[in-house]
């Protein structure tokens, strides 16, 4: 079986580790760095843990540009609000198209 991509779970990890999870994620700092170490290193996508404040958009974007700035080839999305913010962060620029 092949692996296309590997996805991370903020919310059952935390659960698991039996801490509190939070929107600014310094709890899953370090799973998110690990999955994209072990994703580039498997020659795989990795996918974001969705953020679940679905009426906070301006904490969705920055979110998801933490997640670009960490190596994520994108964020799931547990709300169609969100869909069109993920999309900007993480669809190419014309300049990176070019």
């Amino acid at each position: 079986m092949l692996t296309a991509a590997i996805f991370l779970g903020g919310e059952d990890l935390t659960a698991d580790l039996q801490c509190k999870r939070t929107k600014e994620g310094r709890e899953i700092e370090y799973a998110r760095h690990r999955l994209v170490v072990a994703a580039r290193a498997a020659g795989v996508d990795v996918y974001d843990t969705p953020f679940t404040d679905v009426d906070d958009l301006e904490g969705l974007v920055k979110d998801a540009e933490t997640a670009k700035s960490m190596g994520f080839t994108g964020k799931a999305s547990i709300s169609p609000r969100h869909v069109e913010g993920i999309n900007t962060v993480f669809s190419p620029t014309e300049k990176e198209i070019a």
